[in-house]
C-alpha cells in the first residue's frame, strides 16, 4: 500500500458560518496546521446545522498507477452528549459537487480525537477514482449544533491509496496460429 495523504488548500463554501479559534486567517489553513490550538466551530449566532467545503491539495496518479481506495479522516472533539458533526469525502467533478457519507461523529469525545472513515474504492459520482477526481478532492464538515455544544474540528486528511497497475502477460501460444483450431492460451497476471 502507497497511501499519499493530502491537505485542505482552500475553503470553498461556509467561510462564514465558522469561527477560527487560534489564529490562522482561513478555515483550511486553520485545518491544515497540525496544532491542536487551531480549530474551527460553528460560528454561534448561525442557528441550525451549518456546513463548510474545503478543497483539498492533489497526488499525481503516472500512467503505471491506479487509485485503489481513498478516505477521509477528521480531528474533532465534541463537549457533551449531544455532540453531532458530520464529515463528507467529496470530489467536484463536471462542475458538480459529490459526497460519500463518511464520518458521523456522535456522543462527548471530549480530548480531540482522530476519527477515520470507511475506504472507498469508486469515485463519489459512481465513478473509478481517476486524476480528475483526486484533483477535485473535497470535503464537507456539517455541525448540527448550537452555542453550549458546539464540536470542534481541528484538522482534516485524505488519504490515498495509489498501487500499481495490474498487468498481463501472455506466455502461450507463442508462434503463428495457423488452423482454426482454438490454441490453448496462458498467462501470467501480476497485481
Amino acid at each position: 500500500m502507497a497511501v499519499t495523504t493530502v491537505r485542505p488548500n482552500a475553503t470553498a463554501s461556509g467561510s462564514g458560518s465558522f469561527t477560527i479559534s487560534g489564529g490562522s486567517g482561513s478555515l483550511h489553513a486553520a485545518l491544515n496546521d497540525d496544532s491542536d490550538s487551531t480549530f474551527i466551530q460553528k460560528t454561534s449566532s448561525v442557528v441550525g446545522q451549518a456546513s463548510a467545503i474545503l478543497d483539498f491539495g492533489t497526488t499525481t496518479i503516472s500512467a503505471s498507477q491506479r487509485v485503489k481506495q481513498v478516505r477521509i479522516r477528521a480531528r474533532c472533539s465534541t463537549p457533551t452528549s449531544a455532540g453531532k458533526i458530520n464529515v463528507f469525502l467529496g470530489s467536484r467533478a463536471d462542475n458538480q459537487n459529490y459526497f460519500h457519507s463518511a464520518l458521523a461523529i456522535r456522543g462527548q469525545n471530549s480530548a480531540a480525537t482522530t476519527f477515520t472513515g470507511p475506504w472507498f474504492t469508486g469515485a463519489p459520482n459512481g465513478e473509478d477514482w481517476s486524476q480528475t477526481t483526486i484533483d477535485g478532492l473535497r470535503a464537507k464538515v456539517t455541525e448540527y449544533n448550537d452555542t453550549g455544544v458546539l464540536g470542534s474540528i481541528y484538522a482534516l486528511y485524505i488519504d490515498v491509496d495509489k498501487s500499481a497497475q495490474p498487468s498481463v502477460t501472455v506466455s502461450a501460444p507463442t508462434s503463428t496460429i495457423s488452423n482454426t483450431a482454438s490454441p490453448d492460451v496462458t498467462w501470467a497476471f501480476s497485481d
